[in-house]
């Protein structure tokens, strides 16, 4: 298979990203609601981004029936810009959440103020304590963990003017990989579409599901159509 498959994978992937939108909760205030399925114990953690506060909440679910208005409660709040003034990262919009139970994280993925400039995934403990960052692409746009919880993996939308969507006035995406299984590294690894130069257009990666293994990630492209496969384990795109 290719990098780019216009075919019934796109449809695939497609149903499992519209399967996984579900779980998002859009609220009158323009929060975003992201959760880890419970587990059996019953309780889990429920990350919730408030886009006008440039906050995250922690939020822990507790053991009890889902009507029940006494089963969650707000752990903690974050204040993002002071984390990331604090720490030497720029905090434009944080634009997704993802939790992991294993490796006891939350993982955010920040966008820089500048729409030209990097990315940064933040690593957050389950009690709010900062565990650390990484660079990655520009304007990282989803995040998620692997199957087995030893890789984050951004898709990077790529420099663009704000509020503009014509063509030409955007970059090629890219996407990045952070092997977390010995811990969180010193950087990640950004890998970008340069093979493609000159065989398709801008390719700005919009979605990411992985593979039960957690060997290969697969990225849905926007205007494109197509999917880019990823090689976790090698961290590139598979071409022919």
């Amino acid at each position: 298979m290719g990098i780019l498959q216009k075919s019934r994978l796109v449809l695939l992937v497609t149903a499992v990203m519209v399967l996984g939108a579900a779980l998002w909760i859009q609220t009158v205030y323009g929060a975003t609601w992201e959760a880890e399925a419970q587990n059996r114990e019953g309780y889990g953690k429920i990350c919730r981004i408030s886009h006008e506060e440039q906050s995250v909440d922690l939020i822990s679910m507790k053991a009890g029936k889902s009507e029940d208005k006494a089963g969650s409660e707000k752990e903690i709040r974050l204040p993002m810009q002071a984390i990331a003034e604090a720490n030497g990262f720029s905090c434009g919009a944080v634009a997704d959440v993802a939790v992991n139970k294993k490796q006891d994280l939350a993982v955010l993925a920040v966008q820089a103020e500048d729409y030209e400039a990097g990315g940064t995934i933040v690593f957050i403990g389950s009690d709010g304590t900062f565990k650390g960052m990484l660079e990655c692409g520009v304007q990282p746009d989803m995040i998620t963990f692997t199957p087995d919880g030893n890789y984050v993996i951004t898709a990077d939308k790529g420099p663009q003017k704000k509020g503009s969507h014509k063509d030409g006035e955007k970059a090629q995406g890219s996407v990045t990989i952070a092997n977390i299984s010995n811990g969180i590294p010193s950087e990640a690894k950004i890998v970008t579409f340069d093979k493609l130069d000159g065989q398709a257009d801008v390719l700005e990666p919009e979605s990411i599901t992985v593979s039960e293994d957690s060997k290969t990630a697969y990225i849905t492209l926007g205007g494109e159509n197509g999917v880019a496969i990823l090689d976790l384990e090698k961290e590139c795109f598979r071409v022919r």
